[in-house]
């Protein structure tokens, strides 16, 4: 793990904070605004939720070097190597 991994990690989290932050504001002004207001306190709430989340996001992204939502996906060339030549033939 190098700090060329936990940057791109750190980047790639930040994409997904910025995502997610727009996702729930626009929920939180459709509500607002075609369903009833909401209390301040409950915005309040559902913003330091998300700000919680985005710090287990960093704490885990500095731990690993990359973001906690990446997983953990890893296909090799030996993973084809194994699918008879016919059956890839469409691939």
């Amino acid at each position: 793990m190098n700090l060329a991994n936990i940057a791109i990690g750190l980047l790639w989290l930040l994409i997904g904070a910025i995502i997610l932050a727009g996702v729930i504001w626009l929920v939180l002004y459709g509500v607002e605004k075609f369903i009833t207001p909401i209390p301040e306190r409950l915005k309040q709430g559902i913003w330091f939720i998300v700000l919680i989340l985005i710090l287990i996001g960093v704490i885990s992204t500095l731990a690993t070097g990359r973001p906690p939502f990446q997983g953990n996906l890893r296909i090799s060339s030996s993973t084809f190597a194994s699918v008879p030549a016919a059956a890839t033939a469409y691939l």
